[in-house]
């Protein structure tokens, strides 16, 4: 969850900036060495369809960047995800969109 909703650029002058926290729980998530889901947390600055940041994913610190749909992580994790915003939630970029769906691999460093 984006603590800062993201839009469009053009709808925000100063592109927003906040805090993000993500927990996805079994059977959504699953981690080939660590029983249980996964979490990030970190921060993420930028609009809808262009954003970066920073965080930290089972003590893995990275960096990543959106661009349309597609976020690359970078880092001790490491992997590309496609990501929109959770319409049937009521996240949009035109109001705000707070909650993501994403799909995709992330590979964390051991």
């Amino acid at each position: 969850m984006v603590s800062v909703p993201l839009v469009y650029p053009g709808l925000a002058v100063v592109p927003p900036a906040g805090p993000f926290a993500l927990a996805l729980p079994l059977p959504l998530a699953t981690c080939a060495t660590t029983a249980g889901g996964f979490a990030v947390a970190g921060t993420i600055g930028g609009w809808c369809g262009f954003a970066w940041g920073s965080g930290m994913a089972a003590g893995h610190f990275f960096v990543f960047s959106v661009v349309g749909s597609t976020m690359v992580i970078t880092g001790a994790a490491a992997g590309v995800l496609q990501i929109v915003p959770n319409t049937p939630a009521g996240s949009s970029c035109i109001f705000g969109a707070a909650d993501w769906l994403a799909a995709g691999t992330v590979t964390m460093a051991p």
